[in-house]
């Protein structure tokens, strides 16, 4: 192999910018630079609440629960739990901007 050919790749790879070029246009990642520019999922931006639930349980049961061999089945139900009060709080707020409210004003 010709040394100068591997030493120019990665000179060029070095003083290439960070954009993500290669991927832009494709799914949900437009282009930018990976874990500093944000990732185009506005219109989904609730799918992000399930594995950040999850982690939480993660985190919390892991400090909580007195015996490991049922740690994972307690993740699991504290993270039900959670996405269930978040739907229930969500569809409260929903219920009470949309048909309580305007029926106090009307």
């Amino acid at each position: 192999m010709n040394p100068g050919a591997i030493q120019g790749a990665a000179q060029h790879a070095a003083n290439a910018p960070l954009t993500g070029a290669p991927l832009a246009g494709h799914g949900l990642w437009q282009g930018g630079t990976p874990f500093i520019d944000p990732m185009n999922i506005h219109d989904q931006w609730w799918l992000t609440v399930i594995p950040l639930v999850f982690l939480v349980a993660m985190a919390y049961k892991g400090t909580r629960v007195q015996d490991l061999a049922h740690y994972w089945r307690q993740v699991w139900l504290m993270t039900l739990q959670t996405l269930i009060g978040l739907i229930l709080f969500a569809f409260g707020v929903h219920v009470l901007l949309e048909w309580i409210i305007p029926l106090l004003r009307g």
